[in-house]
């Protein structure tokens, strides 16, 4: 079984959002540009990430968001942190 994800990398310019079935080695998944990735919104629905949308848009248009107001949306939406790691931490 496969657990959908999304993953906004900020430090990576070109293609910033990962989309896949999971995070092991064998599980399919890419990266996308901010105006690519909402291209994608039935992935994003499948990874549970449909409250990034706003922020995706906001990004593909230039415009810089505070990773503390991305944080504080997860916070008030799923009243937890949002789960932060290093790539080969997941």
């Amino acid at each position: 079984m496969f657990v959908p994800m999304a993953v906004y990398r900020p430090d990576d310019p070109q293609t910033p959002i990962d989309i896949g079935e999971g995070y092991g080695p064998h599980c399919l998944g890419a990266s996308f540009s901010f105006s690519q990735a909402l291209e994608r919104r039935r992935w994003l629905e499948e990874a549970n990430a449909t409250w990034f949308i706003p922020f995706l848009e906001r990004l593909a248009k230039g415009e810089h968001v505070p990773i503390a107001e991305i944080r504080k949306a997860y916070r008030d939406i799923f009243g937890k942190e949002i789960p932060c790691a290093m790539s080969h931490d997941l």
